[in-house]
């Protein structure tokens, strides 16, 4: 993962954190943000918790934030099942899956027609 900065939060027995900063410099094309990318993991728990520290210092540009996503892009030779819940799982999408489906209401969103 890219980032200014790696450090581990906390490590014990059950439970891990790792977080991945990246500072703002200035003249930088970037949105003028500290961004702290934590990862969360805890023992015999097959997946990770996902969250972000944002921080603008005093004095940096204005800007706003309508929204915010976390999207990974996962190596497809090495993903090939996904399970959101116990009720829900099925084979991972491909990206070519991206061409075939129903584009939604903004373009990263296409609805998978293969499932």
């Amino acid at each position: 993962l890219l980032g200014t900065s790696y450090k581990v939060i906390a490590r014990n027995r059950d439970y891990t954190e790792i977080s991945f900063t990246t500072t703002w410099a200035v003249g930088s094309a970037r949105v003028p943000l500290n961004v702290d990318k934590r990862y969360v993991m805890l023992r015999d728990s097959p997946g990770f918790y996902s969250y972000a520290v944002l921080e603008r210092l005093e004095g940096w540009p204005a800007f706003d934030i309508q929204e915010a996503r976390i999207v990974f892009k996962l190596q497809e030779n090495r993903f090939h099942y996904m399970a959101m819940s116990d009720e829900r799982q099925r084979v991972m999408p491909m990206s070519v899956d991206r061409f075939t489906g129903e584009v939604l209401d903004y373009p990263e969103a296409v609805l998978d027609a293969s499932n």
